[in-house]
């Protein structure tokens, strides 16, 4: 079963985040600096960051014990927390640096989003939590702050633009903003102007009798893919006997791309065939689709 959903917020919300995004982008003078300089963005926030000590399971239950009430969780595993009194943000410096990079930002949303750091204000000095609804929409604000201020707003897409549409792309511009590979390709998908998607898949499985099996992680698509297939029910599993789709990915758990190719339509019940790019990554596989009508489109588009 795919994850939750983790990055969904209203236009109004979005329009409130990205305001604040523009806010701490310009106070820490971060536009057109590569890659985002996040510790300048983080110090413009008044936030600081404990570099010396890694957020391992003693250290987090030894705050917990000491803090209880007062440390915000971070994304869907303790990969950073955010002590408000503090303000102090922790890490789990065992993960790679793009997601450290990441992660302070998605804390320091918390402590930027107004309406986010007033009510934890009036939390601090209880134990009371917030519920479930609460926190769920809390880190998804979260996450879409930490997107917009990693990728400078509008400016990734702008990037993205000026180059091919292939999947290449976002993996190029990722080490431009520091940003990680999954994260690169997301905002590539989800914020263009071609109808197109993501599927994320967890490293195949060999089992007889239907090949390889790729699970599906998540899947990401563009505005105009959604306009025009709807909320599209993807299969929780794609193998490689009997489906066109997955045949046509790699499978040997290297660092592969595979070349665009035409696929029968990975969208249930969709009769127009579709075009693939995939690459694997060793521990999960990026399949970008978009419709053969899209095609003409892709290659009408004017590149400097």
């Amino acid at each position: 079963m795919s994850r939750p959903d983790d990055h969904t917020v209203t236009a109004s919300e979005l329009s409130a985040i990205r305001e604040r995004a523009d806010f701490l982008l310009r106070e820490a003078c971060a536009y057109g600096r590569f890659p985002t300089p996040v510790d300048d963005i983080v110090a413009a926030a008044k936030l600081q960051m404990e570099r010396e000590v890694s957020l391992d399971v003693n250290y987090l239950t030894r705050m917990y014990r000491a803090v209880s009430g007062k440390i915000k969780r971070a994304v869907e595993k303790v990969r950073g927390l955010l002590h408000f009194g503090a303000r102090m943000i922790y890490l789990d410096l065992s993960v790679k640096q793009s997601k450290q990079r990441f992660v302070s930002l998605h804390e320091t949303g918390h402590a930027c989003l107004p309406w986010q750091r007033d009510l934890y204000a009036l939390m601090e000095d209880g134990d009371a939590e917030l519920d479930p609804e609460t926190d769920q929409a809390f880190e998804r604000e979260a996450n879409v702050f930490a997107s917009e201020v990693l990728f400078q707003l509008d400016s990734f897409q702008e990037d993205a633009r000026s180059c091919a549409f292939t999947i290449k792309t976002p993996i190029d511009l990722a080490k431009r903003y520091g940003a990680s590979t999954y994260a690169a390709i997301r905002r590539f998908v989800s914020k263009s102007q071609y109808v197109c998607a993501v599927l994320v898949l967890e490293p195949p499985v060999y089992e007889i009798g239907r090949g390889y099996t790729y699970r599906l992680r998540r899947a990401v698509c563009s505005p105009g893919f959604e306009a025009r297939y709807g909320l599209v029910q993807w299969p929780d599993v794609f193998f490689t006997k009997g489906h066109g789709f997955a045949s046509r990915l790699p499978s040997h758990f290297k660092r592969k791309f595979t070349q665009r190719c035409r696929i029968p339509s990975p969208v249930p019940r969709e009769r127009e065939r579709f075009y693939l790019e995939a690459f694997d990554t060793t521990y999960q596989t990026f399949a970008l689709v978009f419709p053969e009508s899209e095609l003409p489109t892709i290659k009408a588009a004017v590149r400097p």
